[in-house]
């Protein structure tokens, strides 16, 4: 009789820990947008690649935000909500020597307005 007790409490403990863990998986992913999970698939392709494949895309993606950033805190500090900022940019690394022939681009980006 004791021996089905106690079997009983360790599937029950079991099947609560089940529980508990399935749970915090489900709550990881509720707070993820589009946008994440556009970006974890990218991670899940570029996984699969050579690891120099993989930092020649780190280093590329990292500058395309960085640059992004960088022309948004631009036309902020221009205080002209209303105008157009177009700016060329330069990479800020040489190009990886297996990749395209980098050209400047111009981007024209539409300042952030504060609501503040």
């Amino acid at each position: 009789m004791a021996a089905i007790m106690e079997q009983n409490a360790a599937l029950r403990k079991r099947k609560f820990e089940e529980k508990t863990s399935s749970q915090k998986k489900h709550t990881c992913f509720e707070s993820l947008d589009e946008t994440d999970m556009f970006f974890l698939g990218l991670a899940r392709m570029a996984k699969q690649l050579p690891k120099t494949e993989q930092a020649s895309i780190k280093l590329t993606l990292s500058n395309t935000i960085l640059q992004a950033e960088l022309r948004c805190a631009q036309a902020q500090s221009a205080h002209t909500p209303t105008s157009r900022s177009c700016t060329t940019v330069q990479p800020l690394f040489p190009p990886h020597e297996n990749s395209r022939p980098s050209t400047s681009s111009s981007y024209c980006v539409q300042p952030l307005v504060s609501t503040l």
